[in-house]
């Protein structure tokens, strides 16, 4: 009889770990899955700010030479004897 308790609680203590473990287990897949994803979210956001880092450097580079063309006009304006000088 009381072998047979003991079989019977052994057998609740290993039934046990073995749903702890299991529990571990499904956590730590969540874990891995959830971080895949994460990495996977931080690659897109890196690509998509590199994208727009490119476009506001080609906009930037687009408005200097806008300026760069608006004080060579304005300065072949001023060399041309006889105009009028025009402000801006």
């Amino acid at each position: 009889m009381v072998a047979d308790s003991a079989k019977l609680s052994n057998s609740k203590f290993f039934f046990r770990i073995d749903s702890i473990n299991i529990l571990r287990r499904e956590k730590l897949d969540l874990i891995v899955e959830q971080n895949e994803f994460l990495e996977t979210r931080i690659q897109e956001r890196t690509l998509e700010l590199e994208k727009s880092i490119k476009e506001l450097s080609e906009a930037q580079d687009k408005l200097i030479r806008s300026e760069k063309m608006t004080v060579l006009g304005q300065l072949s304006l001023e060399s041309i004897p006889g105009k009028t000088k025009f402000s801006f």
